[in-house]
């Protein structure tokens, strides 16, 4: 599912192994929703879905606002091209509007993703009540396996804003919240 620059709503859904691309062997996320370039912000609503077995990343937000209700996102895995990823929702500012994602996520579960359950990069994030569980390094660099990680985006230095609420981090493979 990609959502650029528009409102999307989404409810009872199961969103599951979405391929990379055969060419180069990369993305293959279940939901892509990013600001559009003369559409502006887009608008992402997912309630009581389903995100299972993707690659690269579960659920991007890029420049744009999103709320995740009931929703379980797990087995995010790696794209063969590119074993740095496979996190299960990553928010992030978009280099080229300079748009801060703003992501909450309530009553969630991010479950066995190979780098990192949730990533906020130079964005803002929000999260209650919800489940981080599982986190794998990537099998062939050993690196990441954090339950959720907030980071200044580095071309342009804008902090990570997180709040994490009444939620659980648990068995990741290298820290829990960093």
């Amino acid at each position: 599912v990609v959502v650029n620059g528009s409102d999307c709503t989404i409810e009872s859904t199961e969103i599951r192994g979405t391929l990379a691309q055969p060419k180069d062997g990369l993305l293959g996320r279940g939901i892509q929703v990013q600001v559009g370039p003369s559409l502006g912000r887009a608008n992402l609503t997912v309630r009581a879905s389903v995100v299972a077995d993707n690659k690269d990343v579960g659920v991007f937000v890029g420049g744009s606002d999103a709320l995740l209700e009931g929703v379980v996102v797990e087995g995010t895995a790696p794209p063969e091209g590119d074993l740095a990823f496979g996190t299960g929702v990553n928010a992030e500012l978009d280099i080229d509007s300079l748009e801060r994602a703003k992501v909450a996520v309530r009553g969630s579960v991010i479950a066995e993703s190979h780098s990192a359950g949730l990533l906020v990069r130079g964005a803002t994030a929000v999260v209650e009540d919800t489940l981080i569980q599982g986190t794998l390094a990537t099998a062939e660099t050993e690196m990441w396996g954090r339950g959720v990680l907030a980071a200044d985006e580095e071309t342009t230095g804008q902090r990570a804003d997180l709040t994490l609420l009444g939620s659980r981090v648990e068995n990741s493979l290298r820290m829990g919240v960093g």
